[in-house]
């Protein structure tokens, strides 16, 4: 008889640990950086460029050719651009697209918001902490004793 009320007293406690056990994994991956990802690109390169060839707008994938130095370097690339004049100089920044080539768009055309690492983690946790009172309020709801 005692070995049935462990088993049921056991069964009971199953699914409160499992969620506990996830719960605490999510949030020490949380707080050591979650799982690793890719790694980081470098900052783009601001420059001042002139437009070489221009593209009109008109056909898909249009894009102008631009000029620019970097570091003492020339760069003759296609912008994420079209329609600008012949001659122009446009601020520009120099970038790795995602085959791991040098690319150009224009000054501020993709730069992500700066991300505030410890409000991010802040909410995580206090994400766990309302996963944990609601895993605690339905153990008090089941616990209780029915009318």
């Amino acid at each position: 008889m005692p070995d049935v009320v462990i088993r049921a007293r056991a069964g009971r406690w199953l699914p409160v640990a499992t969620l506990l056990g996830v719960l605490v994994a999510a949030a020490s991956a949380t707080l050591l950086g979650g799982p690793p990802g890719s790694p980081a690109r470098a900052e783009p390169v601001p420059a001042t460029g002139t437009i070489t060839g221009s593209q009109p707008c008109a056909k898909p994938g249009a894009k102008d050719t631009v000029v620019f130095v970097v570091d003492g370097r020339s760069y003759q690339l296609p912008l994420d651009a079209c329609g600008n004049p012949e001659g122009i100089r446009l601020d520009v920044e120099l970038i790795t697209a995602s085959d791991g080539q040098p690319a150009a768009r224009l000054a501020g055309a993709g730069a992500a918001a700066p991300r505030n690492v410890i409000a991010d983690r802040a909410g995580a946790v206090l994400l766990i902490l309302a996963g944990l009172a609601g895993v605690l309020l339905v153990q008090v709801a089941a616990a209780r004793p029915r009318r």
